[in-house]
């Protein structure tokens, strides 16, 4: 009742019934579309063979030398690329195929890998970067006249006073360094020295001696490999211009004879005829 809305509330119970109810709809689609492309290109060395009419051979007969030489000469004008004729040793000659190879890339090309070699070589013999090599050859200048200092301090008075008076002056800039004189001609040796490398007459003994065993015929390529072999199997040195040339690294007789054949055959008349003069002149002193 409204008169007893503000008073306590009466002991009892309460009870309620709830009821709730819902519900849930989804829908969902999708589409997926994809496309590739690619090419690729290959090469295949394959064969040709090309159809010749020909006539049923009642006879034989041959090409004279000029024709034969005219046959010869198409055939290596008109041939395929990377195709040759080689012969080796005493086989017969025979076609080949050189294989493809492709463009190596060099430091001349690539500046990276030029830049990477470079830190590589630093990092294997532990270098310095500029800037500090410099700090460093401060620290040693500073160092040095420090100690100078203090030698000179610790001398007696009139020690000192010597020292520094003896010291000779500083250059005048205006006198230049170095002052040219004209060196008489006797001070030199009158003796002309011929060029070439130093006498070495055992090792070219040695060679005079291998060569001396395959007689005149020693300038063929079946008798100058096994002299190159026998001169690297005897240790004789080869000349030391080879290592250093652009056309062919050799440090041995076999390789040199690989780059250069002409020079291999020279340096042995050289070593030769040096050992054919040691004997005319005979032992020293005689």
């Amino acid at each position: 009742m409204p008169d007893s809305w503000a008073s306590a509330p009466a002991q009892g119970f309460t009870s309620s019934d709830g009821q709730s109810s819902g519900s849930t709809n989804s829908t969902s689609s999708g589409y997926s579309d994809s496309e590739s492309y690619s090419t690729s290109e290959s090469e295949a060395d394959i064969p040709i063979f090309f159809p010749v009419p020909f006539t049923e051979l009642s006879s034989i007969q041959y090409y004279t030398l000029d024709e034969q030489l005219t046959e010869l000469t198409a055939a290596l004008k008109n041939q395929f690329q990377r195709h040759c004729f080689i012969q080796i040793r005493q086989q017969e000659t025979q076609p080949m195929l050189v294989p493809f190879v492709e463009p190596v890339t060099t430091f001349t090309y690539n500046r990276a890998m030029l830049d990477y070699y470079i830190k590589r070589q630093h990092e294997r013999q532990k270098a310095l970067p500029a800037a500090e090599v410099d700090l460093l050859l401060d620290q040693q200048e500073t160092a040095l006249l420090d100690a100078a200092a203090a030698t000179i301090s610790a001398l007696p008075g009139q020690a000192a006073i010597e020292m520094v008076s003896t010291a000779p002056p500083p250059p005048d800039p205006s006198i230049p360094i170095w002052t040219r004189t004209e060196v008489p001609e006797s001070t030199f040796k009158t003796q002309d020295r011929k060029r070439g490398p130093k006498a070495d007459t055992e090792n070219h003994e040695k060679v005079a001696q291998i060569v001396r065993a395959f007689g005149e015929a020693w300038t063929s390529d079946e008798n100058l490999v096994e002299i190159c072999e026998e001169l690297d199997r005897q240790q004789v040195p080869a000349p030391k211009t080879w290592a250093t040339r652009s056309d062919g690294v050799a440090r041995t007789w076999s390789r040199g004879r690989h780059h250069y054949q002409h020079l291999v055959i020279k340096a042995i008349k050289d070593r030769i005829s040096a050992a054919e003069k040691a004997n005319l002149a005979g032992p020293a002193g005689s």
